[in-house]
């Protein structure tokens, strides 16, 4: 497991408000879906493209349950009306598709990750698993772009869920700086870690 993996996992687990534990499921779960994007991203590059399918298996990496999108309604837990569960497939395609319009191909990849990420926190396509399966699946746009995955500190937890809230707003931009500071944060450790095995 790498640094980036290990912190990454942490503080989803943060965000969420769980404890981390190597012998929690949904940890070893997220973990896996890490992997998943991580490798979609090396093998295809920018070519790598988010796939309804591809959200599914995000979301259910073990095949720990029943895969597949939410049959019935689910409370809401942030800003946004999850959509109803019929026209979930349909959501989903939509963004899937214009994941790979010109129009986004255009926008820097921290841009696209946001946006995707909200997207799906408004759609809640999941019984379960939600916020980790849109911040996993946002990477893909980072991480196809040779830039590591979003990983939001435990710390940050407030500042996310304002800029979820102005994302329910239509207001993608407090996303975009946080991911951004996220991922000026994130490439300064590897860069530190690297130094420090070079010394050991």
């Amino acid at each position: 497991m790498s640094r980036a993996e290990i912190a990454h996992i942490v503080d989803l687990a943060g965000l969420e408000g769980r404890e981390f534990s190597d012998s929690d499921r949904p940890i070893a779960e997220t973990l896996a879906a890490v992997r998943i994007v991580e490798a979609l991203a090396r093998s295809q590059g920018r070519q790598a493209e988010l796939t309804p399918e591809l959200l599914m298996r995000l979301n259910n990496p073990l095949g720990v349950s029943e895969s597949g999108f939410r049959t019935g309604p689910i409370a809401a837990t942030g800003p946004f009306r999850p959509a109803s569960a019929e026209h979930i497939p349909a959501s989903v395609e939509s963004v899937c598709r214009w994941s790979t319009a010109e129009s986004f191909a255009e926008l820097n990849p921290l841009e696209q990750a946001s946006i995707t990420h909200l997207r799906l926190l408004e759609i809640h396509p999941f019984e379960r698993a939600n916020l980790e399966t849109a911040l996993v699946a946002a990477s893909l746009f980072t991480l196809r772009n040779q830039m590591p995955p979003i990983i939001i500190k435990q710390v940050d937890s407030s500042p996310y869920r304002a800029a979820v809230e102005e994302g329910a707003r239509m207001n993608t931009r407090p996303m975009v700086e946080l991911m951004a500071v996220a991922m000026d944060k994130s490439l300064g450790e590897m860069i530190l870690a690297v130094k420090t095995d070079r010394q050991k």
